[in-house]
């Protein structure tokens, strides 16, 4: 008799178990543009799908933007949907700006999913990535000076970057011409770090 009422409980428990394991996932995450560059923005759409058996309450999903160069536009970091029924799929939608230091790179977000399930809180943790990218915006400057035949002289070439991320490498080639003649290296190349 107490082999058959311990069955019975450790059976109970088993079937408690299985049915408060996770059965929300993420299945899909949609970024509008995807890619941004500083200071514009993105939609940040995620897919989440109910594949229990019941249907699941008080869905709550969170971005954690605090340890990212992002902030959120026109929204909050927080949606909330009242149901999901089973088997079904709902979005969540947000709004992020990139800070204007934000550098080129992919950066996770932590994803905070909550729920009841059959009246007991779950939180589920998850990450997505979000990716910051601009170009550098290159510009030659060439000072204006006075050149006569036959004489040499120095003249100062800049090169600037008037882009939001950094140029790590940089070719300059100088070529001759019916005008002038280079009197070093034709081509330099530079490695920023």
């Amino acid at each position: 008799m107490k082999k058959i009422i311990l069955s019975l409980i450790i059976g109970m428990i088993l079937l408690i178990s299985l049915n408060l394991s996770s059965a929300l996932i993420i299945d899909s995450v949609l970024m509008t543009p995807n890619e941004i560059a500083p200071g514009e923005t993105s939609s940040v759409i995620i897919g989440i799908e109910n594949n229990g058996e019941i249907d699941l309450e008080d869905v709550s999903v969170s971005l954690n933007l605090l340890n990212a160069p992002f902030a959120p536009y026109d929204s909050s970091t927080d949606y909330n949907i009242d149901e999901i029924e089973e088997g079904d799929e709902e979005t969540a939608r947000f709004e992020i700006i990139a800070l204007n230091d934000a550098e080129s790179g992919i950066y996770k977000i932590p994803v905070e999913i909550s729920y009841m399930n059959n009246e007991v809180p779950v939180i589920k943790n998850s990450l997505i990535s979000v990716t910051v990218n601009s170009k550098p915006v290159m510009g030659v400057h060439v000072e204006n000076s006075l050149f006569l035949k036959g004489s040499e002289k120095e003249i100062l070439v800049e090169v600037t970057n008037k882009g939001l991320s950094d140029a790590r490498f940089l070719e300059v080639a100088i070529e001759d011409s019916n005008q002038f003649s280079v009197r070093f290296k034709k081509f330099l190349y530079w490695r920023y770090r």
